[in-house]
């Protein structure tokens, strides 16, 4: 997970792939933190297939952030839209009409594409057109087909995969983390 969040920091374009319950949605919503953090003047447009999995996973785990917080972090989330001012805020958008996506520009945009094999090639054509100075494709490997595919065969992404064994080994040194992927369910 800190590899992914070093990756965003120094990629252009990062995409991960993993198994199921390893975290993923947990470090995207790291990754969209430390952004709006590092930033004075920055947008994060967030996205996934459905909008039940926009605002009930990646937004679940941002909110879940927010309000764990140690440090206030000066506004109160909402649903799919954490907003400091006009100029720095994160936005949870699904949909499969293009220009619902456009028109989000900032010199420090972040795009974030969850549970990103299911995304449409027209959403993912829409925020290349964005010009975002980050993306970040996270998902599982579904079908070895699509754009979310496609990242894994091309030199533009910095590529990082993140297996079940690997999360339950990390879980065997360090201590178990309820909700993450277990030898039990490797094994079912």
């Amino acid at each position: 997970q800190e590899e992914v969040l070093w990756s965003v920091r120094k990629n252009k374009r990062t995409v991960v792939k993993s198994g199921n319950t390893i975290g993923k949605s947990w470090v995207a919503a790291d990754v969209v933190m430390d952004w709006l953090s590092t930033h004075t003047e920055a947008k994060v447009i967030t996205t996934a297939p459905t909008f039940t999995q926009v605002e009930e996973i990646l937004w679940k785990e941002i909110r879940s952030y927010c309000f764990q917080s140690k440090i206030p972090i000066g506004v109160e989330p909402l649903n799919v839209q954490l907003k400091f001012n006009d100029n720095l805020f994160a936005l949870g958008i699904s949909t499969n009409e293009t220009g619902r996506m456009q028109g989000f520009h900032s010199p420090h945009l972040l795009v974030v594409l969850d549970e990103a094999s299911g995304i449409s090639a027209e959403i993912w054509d829409t925020v290349e057109a964005l010009h975002p100075e980050r993306v970040l494709a996270i998902g599982n490997p579904l079908e070895a087909s699509g754009r979310f595919y496609d990242c894994f065969q091309s030199s533009q992404w910095n590529k990082i995969t993140i297996s079940c064994e690997e999360a339950v080994a990390w879980q065997e040194a360090n201590g178990n983390v309820p909700g993450l992927v277990t030898r039990d369910w490797i094994e079912d």
